[in-house]
């Protein structure tokens, strides 16, 4: 039994990773699921487009009372009433329809720019879900930093107490670390805000009420970035912002034909089968014949020659939203080369960042071990050694804030070239060794 509950609670426990949150959070993301159902919607839209050229077949009854009279040689007037009917069936095939022609290749580029969109859609909220993961990761280092910082201030303020009632320090000693420890009480409980604020945005975006965070080993190095300015040019190619809006001004010139079109002939060829009974035999030297079958095959041929100068300003409307769409198209470009370009140079500096703070860490805790001997031995001044335990939260923040920068470039970076891919992110979950707790925050 004891194993039983033992292995509940494990299961409970189970470290949640980026990538099962990633894919948790496509399920609920409305985002995501009104792209899908645009996506749909375009597709349909397009075999709509696609019925309009295919045969169309017509069909009508008419079933009628009708009253006839007519007036005789000997001026007496005939007259009768009888029940008519006619059926007509007529089958039409589109031959020459350039306005059709073109809307079925616009409705095609609708469908491509929704598919592109839909992916941009699910890579947005990849890199969201990342990003709030990361972001819980980075907030606790820093909480961690700040309380490490707590504490090593309040056994520093236990310690200076006995010395100062001993004589050995002075008060203005004492009170410089008190009130360096109140700064860092204050600092800690803002930093656990931040973490926990952190945290609910991640449950509010996964829907994951009790996750738990896994953090990288302290001794992580990430890869080093191998990226160059003229891979920039190949990730701007593929960049679903691009495409979209590169769709979109295809979608636009095909506009401008559609409405162009509207000026060419329509060339349908039809077919015809009508079938007419009046079973009035009295008046027949008056009325057609009683029962006729009427069969008939032809071309219908539309030529538009005046409409108002509706057509022309159509055309001139959708010129203006061509030119539009062709300047967002370009500056989209120039938006997003220039993302590109920060994100090397982000990447680039975070990698080099992490380089010189892990050393810097380091450094910093050799420093305030050696302030802490020199202070005690009375070689160093308190404020000497307040310094190095201020050092060392700096230090491990500014650590924190390059370690989980850098992991959030590497992810961006795919994102603007378009391909970013849930194996990215499981990549970034293997390196994820270290399980964290969350503080609960008290009154």
């Amino acid at each position: 039994m004891k194993r039983i509950i033992i292995f509940c609670l494990a299961a409970c426990v189970q470290a949640t990773t980026i990538s099962t949150s990633c894919q948790h959070a496509l399920q609920g993301d409305h985002r995501y699921l009104a792209a899908q159902a645009d996506y749909a919607a375009t597709i349909k839209q397009e075999d709509i487009t696609l019925d309009a050229l295919k045969p169309q077949l017509h069909s009508q009854l008419l079933v009628s009372r009708e009253h006839f009279s007519a007036k005789q040689s000997n001026n007496s007037t005939l007259s009768d009433s009888y029940l008519a009917k006619k059926a007509d069936v007529t089958i039409e095939q589109p031959l020459i329809d350039f306005s059709a022609y073109r809307q079925l290749t616009q409705a095609t580029l609708e469908t491509k720019k929704a598919a592109i969109e839909l992916e941009q859609a699910k890579q947005t909220v990849w890199l969201n879900v990342a990003d709030h993961y990361l972001e819980v990761l980075k907030q606790h280092a820093l909480y961690e930093a700040a309380a490490s910082e707590r504490r090593t201030l309040a056994e520093q303020q236990q310690y200076d107490h006995k010395r100062l009632q001993s004589g050995v320090i002075t008060q203005a000693d004492w009170l410089a670390t008190e009130a360096q420890l109140a700064a860092a009480q204050a600092r800690e409980i803002a930093m656990q805000g931040d973490l926990l604020n952190a945290v609910a945005q991640y449950q509010a975006l996964t829907d994951i009420q009790h996750p738990q965070f896994t953090t990288p080993a302290a001794a992580y190095l990430p890869a080093k970035p191998t990226i160059q300015s003229s891979t920039d040019k190949a990730a701007l190619l593929g960049n679903l912002t691009i495409q979209s809006a590169l769709l979109k001004t295809m979608i636009a010139q095909k506009h401008i034909e559609v409405a162009q079109a509207q000026h060419y002939p329509t060339v349908h060829a039809y077919g015809t089968y009508t079938n007419q009974h009046n079973p009035n035999g009295i008046l027949s030297t008056y009325s057609p014949i009683n029962d006729t079958e009427t069969t008939s095959v032809g071309i219908n041929v539309h030529i538009p020659l005046y409409q108002g100068g509706q057509v022309v300003d159509q055309v001139d409307q959708a010129q203006y939203l061509y030119e539009s769409t062709a300047q967002r198209l370009a500056q989209s470009r120039n938006d997003v080369a220039v993302e590109l370009t920060m994100n090397r140079h982000n990447l680039i500096a975070n990698y080099q960042q992490i380089q010189a703070l892990q050393h810097g860490v380091s450094a910093a805790k050799s420093a305030l071990e050696s302030q802490k001997a020199g202070y005690e031995a009375g070689t160093k001044t308190n404020i000497a050694l307040l310094n190095a335990i201020s050092q060392l939260q700096a230090s491990q923040s500014q650590y924190a804030a390059a370690l989980f920068g850098y992991l959030h470039n590497r992810l961006y970076r795919e994102y603007l070239a378009g391909h970013l891919q849930l194996s990215d992110i499981q990549a970034l979950d293997k390196h994820m060794k270290t399980a964290i707790t969350i503080p609960p925050l008290t009154v």
